[in-house]
């Protein structure tokens, strides 16, 4: 069953800080009996005091009867990183529009037209490599 966590309290490295609260995982895989199941998890961020602290699935106080069924207990749950200056931020943006290029340089190419055997070998592979993309 997955169950939803709950951040409670107020993470001094945010408020103080300035930092940006991450929460990397919204939701845990819990094992327990029916009776034992609970709408959602308490998660206490008030520990998050620097930057270099974070939360970790071992580290949550889970209620009676509920094990983490999860495959790695040192993922991190939530953390709080330090903000970005805004030289920091511009040189992000810049980067992704250089990443995305200029497409206005790109130049058609024709292509040469395929024998009759070609374009049906052609026709089945993009049918078959189509139908696996939608499963």
């Amino acid at each position: 069953m997955d169950i939803k966590l709950k951040f409670v309290g107020e993470a001094p490295a945010v408020k103080g800080l300035g930092g940006v609260l991450v929460k990397a995982v919204p939701e845990l895989k819990v094992k327990c009996l029916p009776v034992d199941l609970v709408h959602e998890i308490e998660v206490d961020i008030s520990i998050l005091k620097e930057f270099d602290i974070d939360i970790k699935v071992s580290d949550i106080k889970l209620p009676k009867g509920i094990t983490v069924f999860s495959p790695s207990m040192n993922e991190v749950v939530v953390t709080v990183t330090a903000p970005r200056s805004e030289a920091e931020l511009a040189a992000l943006k810049t980067d992704a529009t250089a990443a995305a290029g200029d497409v206005s340089q790109v130049e058609a190419v024709k292509q040469k037209p395929a024998e009759e055997g070609e374009a049906a070998a052609a026709t089945d592979k993009g049918a078959k490599a189509e139908k696996k993309s939608k499963e």
